[in-house]
């Protein structure tokens, strides 16, 4: 406290309320004395809420409480700022309450850099062709692709298990085997991969049509679904007439699979006539399907 004969003046510095009294004296030796209590308001509390750590070319809401007004450091004059910062950066605010008392808060923005993306593969295909592209980053975690096929176009395609059990499943091969679906007809073998293109993805195979001996020389022709193994059975193969009686043999000789360079297919067996006497093969037929 400081005190002058020709005025009076007061410094000091509070949290609570006090009062505070004084005695004058003029010159003619007379006194009085009077008070005066000094009401200390509390400060503001401003916190800053918000997304505080974002990517480059996003935009964040920060919210300023604890106040009855905000000033921030941009110039705005509103309790909630967007901001769309390149870089990382500190955003301030004064705070002020319905005492008129002012205290101020900052909060940093960071901003995080884009992953840098390049894609490589064939960008140039025949009309029916597929092509695998793949996506390389150097601080890539997550890869979401879209409008793609969930089949592949390299690896091999393979159905397990015997002909002759009950249950047949199909697995793509690529390096791992991976389990696709049950196969929903039984007997099926000579599965050839095919990639095709559009929504008739399918690979083809024969299946024997019944369990007795004689189907042994008999096949049918089986379209079988990639995705999920179901199973639909086009039709038997014709096989030569045979000449010879009982004593004859016709037969699904071989398996013949092949796909071309332009996504033809080639299928899938050759049936031939057998001289039982000699052996020799008298007629075969090889059935292709393009």
């Amino acid at each position: 406290m400081e005190y002058r004969s020709d005025y009076s003046k007061y410094q000091c510095k509070s949290q609570v309320q006090r009062t505070y009294s004084v005695t004058v004296t003029n010159a003619d030796g007379c006194e009085a004395s009077t008070s005066a209590t000094v009401n200390v308001n509390p400060l503001p509390n401003p916190t800053i809420s918000g997304d505080l750590e974002i990517c480059d070319g996003e935009t964040t809401t920060l919210t300023a409480s604890g106040g009855t007004s905000y000033v921030w450091n941009t110039g705005a004059t509103t309790a909630s700022i967007n901001v769309s910062p390149n870089t990382t950066t500190t955003y301030s605010v004064t705070v002020t309450n319905a005492d008129g008392c002012e205290a101020s808060t900052s909060a940093t923005v960071i901003v995080n850099p884009l992953p840098e993306i390049t894609i490589t593969g064939d960008t140039e295909i025949c009309e029916g062709d597929c092509t695998k592209l793949t996506a390389e980053s150097e601080n890539g975690v997550i890869y979401e692709w879209s409008e793609v096929s969930e089949i592949p176009c390299q690896g091999s395609y393979y159905v397990g298990e015997q002909q002759d059990e009950t249950i047949q499943k199909l697995y793509y091969y690529d390096g791992n085997l991976e389990y696709i679906g049950t196969l929903t007809a039984p007997n099926v073998n000579g599965i050839g991969y095919y990639c095709g293109s559009g929504a008739d993805r399918a690979i083809y195979g024969m299946q024997r049509p019944g369990e007795d001996p004689i189907n042994a020389v008999r096949a049918n022709l089986v379209k079988i679904n990639v995705e999920t193994g179901v199973t639909e059975v086009l039709g038997e193969i014709s096989q030569p007439m045979n000449i010879y009686g009982p004593t004859g043999v016709t037969g699904i000789f071989n398996y013949i699979a092949d796909v071309t360079e332009d996504g033809h297919y080639l299928f899938p067996a050759m049936t031939a006539l057998i001289n039982p006497t000699n052996l020799k093969i008298i007629d075969y037929t090889v059935y292709l399907e393009i």
